[in-house]
């Protein structure tokens, strides 16, 4: 089973702004952000900062495992 891209993953990559800010602010490429299916837990703090997007938005499946949210 191919694994999807996450809904906020989708969200962000949609807008071009966003996506080429976060690749800037992280030091990548905007093609390897798109290459992304879900936002890596080692950049998930950054982006967070990035974007104003809460981690537990940006990666709810980890935070409800952690804290049942």
């Amino acid at each position: 089973m191919k694994h999807e891209r996450s809904p906020t993953l989708i969200h962000i990559l949609k807008n071009r702004g966003t996506a080429s800010a976060i690749a800037k602010g992280l030091g990548v490429t905007r093609a390897a952000i798109s290459a992304w299916r879900e936002i890596p837990i080692t950049r998930l703090k950054e982006v967070s900062k990035i974007t104003g997007i809460p981690r537990n938005q940006l990666r709810p499946d980890i935070f409800e495992e952690l804290y049942g949210e």
